[in-house]
């Protein structure tokens, strides 16, 4: 994925593909240098797109110009670019924030117990935990990454009740009053961090999860439609037609592995 362009056409397509049939799915974010390039931004789209069980396993130092290095969260070190080589250096201290809010994600997938997600927490809950409690640099670009990491710190709470709230009914107004910000506000911010808007990505989360009912499930498309909260049939043929441009029918029969089994979804 372009960190300067945000998600490509074909992307959902292979990740469709691949959890079709069971695979996980593996995201880069590449480009990292170029003009307007924003790697926290693309990770937050991949997550609006796709879901926030998505876990980074790297973070950018900077950004467009002033990316310089990364952090390799696996292995607990951090690396400068210098030519052709990469040379270990500190990890820097205006990241506490970016790895504070990984720890919060990472601690969300541990209590969901899913086996199959626990190398990505494992991974990283010891360096999260070690440098959130660093003292960020008083720097100018610090002070901008701290900006910016507390505008994400705002949503993130409003994607992941969306992701947990997708088959019910709600508003921005009920989204609000859980992290306790007007909804203009929510809704600024929201467009800010995700580049997309509130009700564009609520439609997105329905729309994946309609999706995964329709590859691994055998409810009819009318079941699907009242449990994505659609009551409406023909208004949800018409969201899922120009999100996927096809019909439910259509991306049910074109993603269902060869014989036709059902791969099995988990509850939410």
């Amino acid at each position: 994925m372009d960190a300067s362009s945000g998600i490509e056409a074909g992307l959902e397509t292979a990740v469709g593909l691949a959890r079709s049939v069971g695979h996980p799915a593996c995201f880069v974010i590449d480009k990292c240098d170029r003009e307007n390039a924003d790697p926290s931004s693309a990770l937050d789209a991949l997550r609006a797109a796709f879901g926030t069980k998505i876990a980074p396993l790297q973070l950018a130092i900077g950004a467009a110009d002033a990316f310089s290095g990364y952090v390799d969260l696996v292995h607990r070190k951090a690396w400068r670019f210098d030519g052709r080589t990469e040379v270990e250096i500190p990890i820097p201290n205006e990241l506490a924030g970016e790895v504070a809010l990984a720890l919060h994600q990472l601690r969300a997938i541990w209590d969901r117990h899913d086996p199959a997600e626990h190398h990505l927490a494992d991974a990283t809950l010891r360096l999260a935990l070690a440098l959130a409690n660093r003292q960020p640099g008083v720097d100018g670009t610090a002070e901008a990454a701290r900006a910016a990491a507390d505008r994400r710190a705002r949503i993130r709470p409003v994607l992941a009740y969306v992701d947990d709230h997708c088959r019910e009914r709600f508003t921005l107004g009920d989204v609000s009053e859980l992290v306790h910000v007007s909804p203009s506000r929510v809704r600024h911010v929201f467009k800010d961090v995700t580049g997309v808007s509130f009700k564009e990505y609520v439609t997105q989360v329905r729309v994946a999860e309609a999706k995964r009912l329709l590859l691994g499930t055998d409810l009819s498309v009318a079941e699907i439609a009242r449990s994505v909260s659609y009551t409406n049939l023909h208004q949800f043929y018409k969201v899922f037609h120009r999100a996927c441009a096809m019909s439910p029918g259509e991306y049910r029969r074109y993603y269902t592995p060869a014989g036709g089994e059902v791969v099995p979804v988990p509850a939410r």
